[in-house]
């Protein structure tokens, strides 16, 4: 008897309660018919605009000045039920049409509600959560399909004004750190459109740490971080984390992205000291005791974007003969300058003598030894960069023969011609 009572008791709250929701999304129409919106959540069809979202937007902000919070909270309630569903959330996401007479035929598309919302400033942080709250559901959701996911992001996209912008920055990364891998990609990819400026150096310092638990998300981080506009001290402290990572042994495969971070900025002071580090962990790397396709396609990987990055920019290729030509004992140089040498007489005719040159100088200082030939050639020289560069290293040697008839030229070139038909 008393359960009887009591199922009868539930069911006549959710009749209330349902009841008390049709009343309130009835308001919510009205609500938006007054201000030119024309929405039905019964029918499938879409969201049209009588006036411009402008003159909404206006009328929004009047009409909530004289209203007070606890009828704004009862519409933001009412929103906020009614997007649980995807079929309503969706009456929000996709782009409205402006139709000022019922008559004509001409359809006008205009941003979508939640857009047009969030521009007014009573509504924005309310509306925010709604869609971080449906953001964190499709994130963790495993799925390849992230068309969803990019409706709920677009309407953040380059907002004008920002009221709580650093909390949105921060859940936006804390919604990144549990997602789903595609998810994270494509978050990450439209972040540096949505946060502001002033809030980019929470959003790299969070991204670092990221970038030192995740290698597969490596390239997304960087290119995040390239896009973000960070201050000089806000950068140099990223390289700094950056760096360290490089030198306590970057993977093979997350070295490219990190090297091509490192020289985005090539009007640093610091640039021959960072190409200088640089080479280091780039010999450690390169002289891997691994040996299989896989290690060796991601060792020419990183030789190609060095080759481009270098290519691009004037800075770079200076930056890489003044670090060569700084070390003055035999003992600094390491097989990897040799690499480099033959990188930069490859990919600028226009300089090859100039090379040469300090090739020829190097050797017959004693700076360039063969034991560092022969440990270039035997363990950093991978097959593929042998085919690229052995032009290169012939007209070196050739060079090297013609300037003197020291044994020592004599068997510099043998060796590399010797390695160079094998």
């Amino acid at each position: 008897m008393i359960m009887d009572i009591s199922s009868q008791g539930n069911k006549t709250l959710s009749i209330a309660s349902s009841q008390n929701l049709t009343a309130d999304i009835k308001k919510l129409e009205k609500l938006f018919e007054d201000v030119g919106i024309v929405i039905d959540f019964r029918s499938e069809k879409g969201t049209s605009l009588k006036q411009e979202p402008a003159l909404i937007v206006r009328d929004l902000i009047k009409y909530f000045d004289n209203e007070n919070i606890y009828q704004l909270n009862c519409y933001i309630r009412t929103m906020r039920i009614i997007c649980k569903k995807e079929k309503h959330c969706k009456k929000f996401l996709l782009p409205t049409e402006l139709r000022k007479d019922n008559n004509t035929k001409l359809n006008i598309f205009q941003d979508c509600l939640f857009r047009i919302f969030l521009k007014v400033p009573c509504l924005q942080h309310d509306i925010i959560n709604i869609l971080l709250e449906s953001l964190t559901l499709v994130a963790m959701d495993e799925t390849q399909d992230t068309s969803w996911l990019r409706n709920l992001l677009k309407p953040l996209r380059y907002l004008p004004e920002i009221k709580n912008s650093k909390e949105l920055t921060k859940k936006l990364l804390d919604i990144v750190e549990i997602s789903t891998l595609t998810c994270q990609l494509e978050i990450l990819d439209v972040l540096p459109q949505i946060i502001l400026d002033s809030d980019c150096a929470i959003a790299a310092k969070q991204l670092i740490s990221l970038l030192d638990t995740n290698d597969e998300l490596s390239g997304a981080i960087i290119d995040c971080l390239n896009a973000l506009k960070l201050e000089c001290d806000v950068r140099y402290q990223i390289q700094d984390r950056i760096l360290a990572v490089i030198l306590a042994g970057a993977s093979l495969k997350i070295f490219p992205v990190l090297v091509q971070f490192l020289l985005n900025d090539t009007k640093s002071p610091d640039l021959v000291s960072l190409l200088f580090k640089i080479k280091n962990a780039l010999n450690n790397i390169i002289n891997s005791n691994e040996d299989n396709e896989q290690v060796e396609s991601r060792k020419i990987v990183i030789f190609n974007n060095l080759q481009m990055l270098t290519m691009s920019q004037k800075a770079i290729y200076d930056g890489w003969l003044i670090t060569i030509t700084n070390i003055k004992s035999p003992n600094d140089h390491k097989p990897i300058d040799l690499l480099i040498m033959f990188m930069l007489h490859y990919i600028s005719d226009a300089r090859k003598r100039v090379i040469e040159g300090i090739f020829r100088k190097r050797v017959s200082m004693g700076l360039f030894k063969i034991e560092l030939l022969e440990q270039a050639f035997t363990k950093y020289l991978v097959h593929q960069l042998l085919k690229d560069y052995i032009h290169s290293i012939i007209e070196i040697g050739s060079c090297l023969m013609k300037a003197s008839q020291d044994p020592l030229f004599s068997n510099i070139l043998t060796l590399e011609l010797s390695i160079g038909e094998k």
